[in-house]
């Protein structure tokens, strides 16, 4: 999954794709690139980002939407929290809601999916900034279990249900890092897992490097949850990622070697 931030505050590239044709023209290099998916925000999720409202969020993406759609080799993600975004984008032929929230923002969020009988993405993300665990791995699971219980009990099925431990989102370095370590455990719930580490501040914590300066910390994630056999890995540096996973699979799953 390729990363598009059309937004001005994004953590990484924040303002460098706001302009549309800089950001259509980003869209077919992630294409290019390798991308299964495209994911599309409109506003920043970083702590202390601006708030955008509906109406501008809207417009940031729509015609991004338009323009990608008339390739038919990729899935469009949005990226947004609220269901006014997420209904007009799945108009306009998004496939895939991102939510980070994973529908405690907006309540209305699990019926516009229903009603359009689309994908989702639920985040694990309590709702204030930074919370304390007492253990980080089996509480975000039990969470995310009550998110996906309650996608169901509205009515989406649950096959186009992904879930994603929410890295980054109310957790400190130390809690992200426990996930990653035991991330197999959210492969019980039997559907597709979506992990976002790309560049993401907590990788300093690993090797010491700032991630946003140097990309090795990102891809050897990457190449460890390629291992684990995560289904869905949301990244800025498309090429680079791709050529990992392409590796990891040929050795493990039995990919096709170059001779």
């Amino acid at each position: 999954m390729g990363i598009l931030n059309i937004t001005v505050d994004s953590f990484f590239d924040g303002n460098k794709y706001f302009e549309k044709n800089k950001a259509i023209e980003h869209a077919l290099k992630i294409i290019e690139d390798g991308a299964d998916i495209i994911d599309i925000g409109g506003e920043s999720t970083k702590p202390n980002s601006l708030k955008v409202s509906s109406y501008d969020e809207i417009n940031r993406i729509i015609d991004i939407i338009s323009e990608i759609k008339k390739y038919k080799n990729v899935l469009i993600s949005v990226d947004t929290y609220k269901s006014e975004v997420a209904e007009e984008a799945l108009k306009t032929g998004a496939d895939i809601i991102n939510d980070v929230y994973g529908g405690l923002y907006d309540e209305k969020m699990f019926e516009v999916v229903k009603k359009y009988d689309s994908y989702v993405c639920i985040t694990h993300n309590r709702m204030n900034s930074i919370n304390c665990f007492s253990n980080v791995v089996d509480e975000t699971y039990n969470e995310l279990k009550i998110r996906y219980n309650e996608a169901i009990n509205v009515g989406i099925d649950s096959n186009k249900i992904i879930l994603d431990p929410g890295l980054g989102f109310s957790k400190y370095g130390y809690n992200n890092i426990l996930i990653l370590k035991n991330i197999s455990k959210f492969k019980e719930f039997n559907l597709p897992i979506l992990v976002g580490a790309s560049r993401k501040k907590f990788l300093k914590n690993l090797n010491g490097v700032d991630p946003l300066e140097d990309n090795l910390s990102t891809l050897s994630v990457t190449a460890y949850l390629g291992a684990k056999g995560i289904n869905i890995l949301r990244v800025h540096d498309v090429k680079e990622n791709k050529q990992v996973i392409d590796v990891i699979n040929s050795i493990i799953f039995g990919g096709n070697c170059i001779e």
